[in-house]
């Protein structure tokens, strides 16, 4: 532990370095810690289904393993429960990408379909599926399941005792949504209560029920931030160029943009909130193209969340790029077709 009064928790030398560590070896070994976190090098967080589907929202999210249950991994989650606490009293951010059901889990909120919607869009889409059939005749291609599911981490779980040998029907099927779902949204309690018990060593837990849970969030983690160069360096331009008056004004616009607005553009655009961290972790390249039409200035942006890429219109001014681009990722979120987020709104201007 640091004895000194800085901020740090501990403090860092790099074997072969001659750094004194006034901050920033710390800070880059912070940044080491969540690196490795959110990786296979360790088997405490995993990728969401989101994210291993490449669909739906959030896709850069992690959740906890809800397979890490050993000893060993327990404490491990305590001690990771413990650094948020000194995140959140020194302001040392965490650079974690974690789904929201894990900040609500932490807080004790209650989770609903929408929480679900954002780390296994697949899981919900199947429930609607089954909760929209009418008649036995429209449910029967969901009659060979039984009352289990599988947990992020793949393991295969029964929603009620003797599940393995209780077959799904268009009349138990309310009781299986129900049950597919709370085991879904509880999942990783275990690893949730190990965390909050680290916790709360550093910060009680009655001054955090004072929290959102996106308080809470941005207090471990900070604010998302969109790094213009960074991105710059990593889009490919179609039928344009970096010159053009259209691709000057587009990246004006987001210089402009607000932390939160430039999130909204990434996950208009690549159903992320966050980009890589380096320009080697990209494993695609943000592509801008022009899109033709008869009158640019009536027409919204079109966003191919697959392929990481936007068509703009070539507007008339940077006023009108700003007050389209604004309104799609504004409006659109909820369009997830993964081909073309935007041209709905776009047709019925």
């Amino acid at each position: 532990m640091n004895s000194d009064r800085s901020n740090k928790l501990f403090n860092v030398s790099f074997s072969g370095e001659g750094s004194i560590d006034a901050g920033g070896p710390y800070r880059e070994c912070l940044g080491t810690i969540c690196s490795e976190l959110q990786s296979n090098a360790l088997s405490l967080f995993i990728p969401t289904a989101n994210q291993k589907n490449d669909t739906g929202s959030f896709r850069e999210k992690w959740t906890v393993n809800p397979g890490a249950s050993s000893h060993s991994e327990l404490e491990m989650y305590k001690v990771f429960g413990g650094m948020m606490g000194y995140a959140i009293r020194t302001g040392e951010f965490f650079n974690m990408d974690l789904c929201s059901i894990f900040w609500k889990s932490i807080l004790n909120i209650d989770k609903d379909k929408k929480d679900l919607e954002k780390f296994d869009k697949y899981c919900l889409q199947f429930l609607d599926n089954i909760e929209h059939t009418n008649d036995e005749q429209s449910f029967m291609p969901f009659t060979d399941y039984k009352f289990t599911t599988n947990l992020t981490n793949g393991t295969e779980v029964e929603l009620c005792e003797n599940g393995n040998n209780k077959n799904l029907s268009f009349e138990n099927k309310k009781e299986f949504i129900e049950l597919l779902l709370k085991a879904r949204l509880d999942e990783g309690n275990l690893q949730i209560q190990s965390i909050r018990n680290g916790l709360e060593q550093v910060i009680p837990f009655g001054l955090l029920k004072l929290l959102s849970w996106n308080e809470l969030e941005m207090l471990v983690c900070g604010k998302p931030i969109l790094d213009i160069e960074l991105l710059k360096e990593n889009t490919q331009y179609n039928g344009c160029s970096a010159n053009d008056i259209l691709i000057q004004n587009f990246w004006k616009c987001l210089e402009e943009f607000s932390a939160e607005e430039r999130a909204s553009y990434l996950r208009f655009v690549w159903g992320r909130s966050r980009l890589p961290l380096t320009s080697k972790d990209f494993h695609m390249q943000h592509r801008i193209g022009i899109k033709s039409h008869s009158n640019p200035d009536l027409a919204l942006p079109t966003s191919h969340t697959c392929f990481f890429s936007i068509d703009l219109p070539r507007y008339s001014s940077y006023e009108v790029l700003k007050n389209k681009l604004k309104y799609a990722i504004t409006h659109c979120q909820a369009i997830d077709t993964d081909t073309v987020a935007g041209e709905i709104l776009d047709d019925e201007e």
